[in-house]
């Protein structure tokens, strides 16, 4: 089953987000801003690859 457009849409926009945060923490010297950046990276990069696998759906 396809996912419907808005949860392609989603991910993208947290994926955006969250690369956004990571750089700016980077470039402030803020340690949490890279680390969440980083973790919801890894966590919106998972939830793309289940959708494609069809566990989430």
């Amino acid at each position: 089953m396809a996912a419907k457009y808005w949860v392609v849409y989603a991910l993208g926009i947290a994926l955006l987000a969250a690369r956004v945060v990571h750089a700016f923490g980077i470039y402030a010297g803020v340690f949490p801003a890279r680390v969440i950046g980083t973790s919801v990276t890894w966590i919106v990069l998972a939830a793309g690859a289940l959708l494609v696998l069809g566990v989430l759906a």
